[in-house]
Parts: structure tokens; C-alpha cells; sequence
């Protein structure tokens, strides 16, 4: 049996399903991948070529009684201004529609945040197919997604990201970024 167990959010988890399954003998392989994720939306007007006129912008925006603004110091809205994060696009919508009908550009963006999620590649032969069904039951919520028991392949899983094969308990061998 070949297959990919998770996905799961925290790395300690992840690493403690890995070190189970291998004290059980089922030799995986961890993988990692990024996601990028919504997690709100900013109203903002995009950034000025100075700091100098971001401050004069937030002065402004602060004599036509806008208040909750704040200027971006780095990144990449560097030297623009924020008017608020939102957890709706419908409310960071109306507050740029208030914001427009005061005479300004502004511009609402996705706020993005890069989450590292971990599965686990693994294979077993014959009835330790069981001992994987094991040591899930003390991880609940983690799904099994059956994978190619090709040679070559470790669990089927879709090859993106980092991985860390272990063969023993909490013995990393080999790391095969790719």
C-alpha cells in the first residue's frame, strides 16, 4: 500500500505522525508546500514615489475626517497609505467608496499570507497496511489519499515542495529538495 496522509497545518504534528509511522516500521517521507491564502482585504492607495508624499497624503485624508490610516514603510506598498484590512471584500469595498466620494484613488487588494502545509508520503507492504490505519487513530481528521506504488515513488504524492525521508526514529538520511 502507497498513499499520502494530511494535509496538516503544523509542523510538529506532521513530524510526530512521522516519527509513529516509522517506530511502526512504515518507512515516509514529509513533504512540505506553500499556499497562498486571502486572509482579508486592504483598502489602500497604492504607493508614492516619496515618503514625503505619503505623509502629506495621510494629512489629507486626516483634514477630510478620514481617520484609521497609517502609511506602508516597506514592502511592497511601500509609501502608500492604508484605510483598513477587512475580513469581506463588501466592507473593504464600501470604505473605498467612502474614501473615493472624499476625492482620493483608493484601491482594494487582497491581503495574501503564505501558509506552509506538511504531508506524508508512505509505502508498506502486506499487512502493515493495518499499522498505518494504527497510529491514524491518534492523529484524528488526517486523511489517507491512496498513491502509485511505482518503483521510484514513495508515495504517489504530488512531488511539489521539500521532503525528509526518514528511515528510523527521527533519523533524517537523505533530504530530497527539489
Amino acid at each position: 500500500m502507497c498513499g499520502t496522509l494530511g494535509p496538516l497545518d503544523d509542523l510538529q504534528a506532521a513530524t510526530s505522525l512521522l516519527d509513529a509511522l516509522v517506530k511502526a516500521g512504515v518507512d515516509g517521507v514529509m513533504r512540505t508546500e506553500e499556499e497562498e491564502k486571502t486572509t482579508g482585504y486592504w483598502v489602500i492607495i497604492p504607493p508614492l514615489p516619496t515618503g514625503q508624499q505619503a505623509v502629506a497624503v495621510v494629512e489629507r485624508l486626516k483634514r477630510k475626517g478620514v481617520k484609521d490610516t497609517g502609511r506602508f514603510y516597506r514592502g511592497k506598498y511601500r509609501n502608500g497609505v492604508s484605510l483598513g484590512i477587512f475580513s469581506r471584500r463588501e466592507n473593504a469595498e464600501k470604505r473605498r467608496q467612502q474614501i473615493a466620494a472624499k476625492g482620493f484613488q483608493p484601491r482594494v487588494v487582497p491581503r495574501l499570507r503564505v501558509f506552509t502545509r506538511y504531508s506524508i508520503e508512505f509505502r508498506t507492504a502486506g499487512e502493515a497496511a493495518e499499522t498505518v490505519s494504527r497510529v491514524l487513530q491518534d492523529y484524528p481528521g488526517v486523511e489517507i489519499r491512496p498513491g502509485d506504488c511505482a518503483p521510484g515513488t514513495q508515495g504517489g504524492g504530488a512531488g511539489q515542495g521539500q521532503s525528509i525521508r526518514l528511515r528510523g526514529p527521527l533519523q533524517n538520511d537523505a533530504d530530497d529538495r527539489r
